[in-house]
């Protein structure tokens, strides 16, 4: 069964089982390399299971989830913010940083944050690995 199969599965059945999280995540990480088309509902679904699931901050998976909902309209990337615990999203704030300035059309101010990661390399090795 295809991936794109597995998920459509998991959204018409279990979304919010906690078992369905790796099918999500490996959604995620395919959406990621430009290998599927970006898919919101499931999304915003991993988004939901991970607000009540423990996990640690070391995990990359909400993040990603969260930079692809970025990539959709900004109401519900700003709604949807609010799901992430405060240590998931401090682990972020310069990519959302970044993103507001985007979105405002602050190229000037987008670049500034880019150089300061450039100059950081903690900030540039962690994201790299998004």
């Amino acid at each position: 069964m295809s991936l794109e199969s597995q998920v459509a599965e998991v959204m018409s059945s279990a979304q919010f089982s906690h078992e369905s999280i790796p099918i999500l995540v490996k959604s995620v990480e395919e959406q990621i390399k430009g290998s599927t088309p970006l898919n919101f509902p499931a999304n915003k679904a991993l988004l939901k299971l991970y607000s009540s699931t423990l996990y640690t901050t070391s995990q990359l998976s909400p993040i990603k989830s969260l930079l692809l909902l970025s990539l959709s309209s900004s109401t519900e990337f700003s709604a949807l913010l609010h799901i992430l615990p405060s240590d998931a999203l401090e682990s972020c704030e310069t990519l959302i940083a970044m993103g507001k300035k985007l979105e405002e059309c602050d190229f000037v101010g987008f670049w500034k944050i880019e150089e300061g990661l450039e100059s950081n390399n903690t900030l540039k090795e962690r994201y790299e690995v998004i």
